[in-house]
Order: structure tokens, then C-alpha cells, then sequence
């Protein structure tokens, strides 16, 4: 056991139920960032789909005539999205 953590008054048995939770929190960091890609790659494709979709003047025009919202959301999503600077 190192010095400092005995003059501190933690016992073997707290540093090693503090290494086993580091431990796990470690792994649930790795699976976390494995998540993350993959969802960034789905964010990107998404994204790219619903700016093709309001970028086709049909599609535009009919949701802009009978799903103003859905075209608003659509147009927001396509913005808080977008990869330029």
C-alpha cells in the first residue's frame, strides 16, 4: 500500500473497491464511446436524407402547403446539424 493513502486513514480494502469501480467506470466509458461513433454516423446519414428530401421542390412544396410544422422541424433539424462552420 502506498504511504500516502495510508496516512490518510483509507484501508487496503476501500483502495481496492475504489480500483474496481474505476475499473467499471472505464469500461462503461469504452462502451459509451463506441456508442458515440456509431450514433454520429446515423446523425450524418439522417441528416443527409432529410436535406435531399426538403431540397426536392416537390416535396418542399407539398409540405410547405399542408405540413408547415413538419417543414419548420425538418429545416431546424437540417441547420442544428449542419457539419459547416
Amino acid at each position: 500500500m502506498c504511504a500516502s493513502v495510508k496516512d490518510r486513514g483509507v484501508s487496503q480494502e476501500q483502495v481496492d473497491r475504489m480500483e474496481r469501480e474505476m475499473s467499471g467506470l472505464q469500461d462503461q466509458y469504452r462502451m459509451i464511446e463506441r456508442g458515440f461513433g456509431e450514433d454520429m454516423l446515423n446523425l450524418v446519414l439522417a441528416r443527409g436524407y432529410v436535406a435531399k428530401l426538403v431540397d426536392n421542390k416537390a416535396v418542399f412544396r407539398y409540405l410547405e402547403r399542408n405540413h408547415g410544422e413538419v417543414l419548420e422541424q425538418l429545416m431546424g433539424l437540417v441547420r442544428a446539424t449542419s457539419t459547416d462552420a
